[in-house]
């Protein structure tokens, strides 16, 4: 009961950041076919589909994962389970739901930290919850937001 207590305000945050993240992925996604092929690629999701069935093109491989700042490597190795098992990404979406739904409780946090005052740490996480923004980037499969 005392976890409860002491972590209210960060799991009311998080509550409220996934059910608005969730309510609103809803409205726009209930009639979305949510196999891999129906997503712009650039290259993470063939070299994922190709690893999940057992072939990997070279071509590919090499193009999708050569390292640079703005392409993460380990990507695709995420996204195999999900394409494996349920041969969609509708799954992952949900993962990347969750986790981009526990940044408002890490920006709390991390004001409670430089030592900002309760009030404005709370705040902070309440409005980072309800960023228009935050909740529009933790729908789309794009490299970026993972």
């Amino acid at each position: 009961m005392n976890i409860l207590r002491k972590y209210k305000i960060d799991i009311i945050i998080f509550l409220v950041a996934l059910a608005l993240r969730l309510v609103i992925f809803g409205l726009f996604a209930h009639d979305r076919d949510y196999n891999y092929e129906s997503f712009a690629s650039d290259g993470y999701y063939e070299v994922a589909v190709s690893m999940a069935k057992h072939y990997i093109s070279p071509d590919l491989a090499i193009s999708a994962s050569t390292p640079n700042s703005l392409r993460t490597p380990g990507l695709p190795i995420v996204i195999i389970p999900f394409i494996y098992f349920f041969d969609s990404v509708f799954g992952f979406i949900i993962l990347q739901i969750v986790i981009s739904s526990l940044i408002p409780v890490i920006s709390r946090r991390l004001a409670l930290a430089v030592n900002l005052p309760v009030v404005f740490a709370d705040l902070i996480g309440f409005f980072m919850a309800v960023d228009v923004l935050g909740i529009s980037l933790s729908m789309p499969i794009i490299t970026e937001t993972f």
